[in-house]
């Protein structure tokens, strides 16, 4: 009989959910936002499932109670079922298809917005979210479900096990009003910054710490004029005419005319990596045009900025 073949007594929407939720966080606590009740509640649900499959699903680690490998995998599982059932949802109710698509906001606001409606075209209509997300979480998130797509720099997925495709090399350039032209050194850009006002994010970071670097070698001392939270907010303010800026390439299309000039630095060389667009291949399963549709477009998209 039909209810002996699917013996699933016990597994509830209720308690798959949990269980997702759970795997998108350290542990039980956490996925509650330190709520003790809710956890509780959360605790008891995962332990109902542990009883029903005959399966252990979780491990402790100090008073912390997050999944093992069986529950992480059985999570996986379950996120593919609900996504697979959502998908099937969008195709029979003649809905396009939905892709979340993870990267950074920089090149959300200046790569994927802007583009946004050619982006849609050349992926058969399909709908998008875009979510600014920093690279390990991409990957993390594309693992458990929550993302479909990633767009971030290949050293990221180097044994990741998702797919990927080569999008574009990315470097950094100086930036700087034309008003402040005559006053680029053309045998050292760099040391233009001592000259020039110029503007960097706040604190410190790669992009930071090689320019304090490259700034000692010079025997120079950065004094920005301005420091943002963004390289959006750092790209701002230049193309304001206040002040000069290092930005990744890809924000040179967003500045208007002959305003900005646009300097390469070699000492920058470091910075420069290859970008992919990066998703799971079990996702093919459930989004069967992914590749054809969305990944095809966003190559499309950085083949031609």
């Amino acid at each position: 009989m039909m209810k002996n073949d699917y013996e699933l007594s016990g597994i509830s929407m209720e308690r798959l959910i949990s269980l997702v939720r759970l795997s998108k966080h350290d542990s039980i606590l956490a996925a509650n936002g330190n709520d003790q009740v809710n956890a509780n509640l959360m605790g008891r649900q995962i332990r109902e499932l542990r009883d029903a499959l005959g399966v252990n699903l979780t491990k402790k680690e100090g008073r912390q109670t997050s999944l093992n490998d069986k529950g992480a995998e059985f999570a996986r599982i379950v996120s593919n079922f609900f996504d697979a059932v959502s998908s099937f949802k969008d195709q029979s109710a003649e809905n396009s298809s939905l892709y979340v698509v993870g990267t950074g906001g920089s090149l959300i606001s200046k790569v994927l917005i802007p583009n946004f409606s050619k982006m849609r075209e050349l992926a058969n209509g399909a709908r998008m979210v875009f979510k600014n997300r920093k690279s390990a979480d991409v990957i993390k998130q594309i693992q458990n479900g929550e993302l479909d797509i990633g767009i971030l720099s290949k050293v990221n997925c180097e044994g990741k096990q998702v797919e990927t495709f080569s999008l574009k090399t990315i470097g950094y350039s100086l930036f700087v009003p034309i008003k402040f032209e005559e006053k680029v050194l053309k045998k050292s850009v760099f040391k233009s910054l001592s000259e020039i006002p110029f503007a960097m994010l706040e604190g410190t970071g790669e992009l930071n710490s090689l320019l304090e670097q490259i700034a000692d070698r010079n025997k120079m001392t950065l004094k920005p004029v301005f420091q943002g939270t963004s390289l959006t907010q750092v790209s701002q303010v230049v193309q304001s005419g206040e002040c000069c800026g290092i930005l990744p390439d890809f924000f040179e299309p967003s500045f208007q005319g002959d305003s900005i000039k646009q300097y390469s630095l070699s000492s920058l060389k470091k910075l420069r990596r290859e970008y992919v667009v990066a998703w799971k291949k079990d996702t093919e399963n459930f989004k069967p045009r992914i590749e054809t549709d969305a990944v095809n477009a966003i190559r499309k998209i950085f083949r031609d900025f």
